[in-house]
């Protein structure tokens, strides 16, 4: 069965494209913020949103890819190449969950004033507005069909809007305080907090991804049944159900029936009630995309 473009894949895909685009101009901005301000938050900030955007950009060409597939093959791979790719997301916020606290140990040791903080303060408000808008249209699109990817880029915005409305507090009150001796701890103090809700969205990104990651058969009783069923009502010589293989892809349920026909029945009625088969079963279990492969039964004669 061919995979249809729907316009909300197009609008994943769109999405998606976004979200790395303004990535790369953001780390160019971050660069500069952090030769201007000498923070250990900036420096942090400026390591996370590139292993962010390589992450989101990972997801896009991921996304990409599995929209494009066309042939009427049943598919593993694609299910499982986006899941990994939500296990790296869950990655990258771990490893920016330890650069953040290595950086504000370091500074803590050795406490150093700051620079100029306006451009990186201005930038960390521009950064909140957009990454709560790419929060919200992350999860919009998320709740209309789940896949893993679109699941991971809205809890991947959200700790991104979280962290830009730390960093602009951090600065902020760093800024306000320059002037007093134990302003050069809120620095390395703010990264901390930063830090301390990375591991936990991490943990339910990658709990999801990896589940997904595994082959499963069907275990609901009541699919197994109108599977049965409807294979039941395909005629009166119909095929008998020898196994069952399913996958999830995205927001497809991809099942693959093996049926064993009668030696001596005619390749068109093997045609025929495959058909009916696939057709009656897509129409009852939604987002579903079914193959039957027929087996030979061959009667034995003494």
């Amino acid at each position: 069965m061919k995979k249809n473009n729907t316009s909300s894949d197009k609008k994943k895909e769109k999405i998606l494209r976004n979200g790395w685009l303004f990535g790369v101009c953001g780390i160019g901005s971050s660069v500069i913020a952090l030769y201007l301000g000498r923070s250990t938050t900036q420096l942090a900030d400026l390591i996370r949103k590139s292993c962010e955007t390589l992450a989101v950009f990972l997801s896009w060409l991921t996304f990409r890819k599995s929209s494009e597939e066309t042939n009427q093959s049943y598919n593993y791979g694609y299910g499982k190449l986006e899941n990994l790719a939500s296990l790296i997301v869950a990655e990258v916020i771990i490893i920016s969950f330890f650069v953040i606290v290595y950086n504000a140990m370091t500074r803590m040791q050795n406490p150093s004033p700051v620079g100029n903080l306006w451009f990186g303060f201005l930038l960390a408000i521009n950064d909140f507005a957009l990454n709560s808008w790419f929060w919200n249209q992350n999860y919009k699109l998320a709740q209309q069909t789940y896949t893993p990817i679109m699941e991971s880029q809205w809890r991947l915005y959200r700790i991104k809007t979280i962290i830009n409305g730390c960093v602009i507090l951090i600065l902020g009150l760093t800024m306000l305080f320059k002037t007093y001796a134990w302003s050069l701890f809120i620095d390395p103090v703010g990264s901390l907090l930063v830090a301390i809700y990375l591991p936990i969205s991490a943990y339910h990104i990658a709990r999801q991804s990896i589940r997904e990651l595994l082959d499963r058969a069907i275990v609901d009783v009541g699919l197994l049944n109108l599977i049965k069923q409807v294979i039941g009502s395909s005629g009166n010589d119909h095929p008998k159900l020898v196994n069952i293989r399913s996958r999830q892809v995205g927001c497809h349920k991809h099942i693959e029936l093996i049926l064993e026909f009668d030696g001596n029945t005619l390749l068109t009625d093997i045609q025929s009630v495959s058909s009916f088969i696939v057709a009656d079963l897509e129409i009852r279990i939604p987002n579903s995309i079914i193959a039957c492969i027929p087996a030979a039964r061959i009667s034995k004669s003494f």
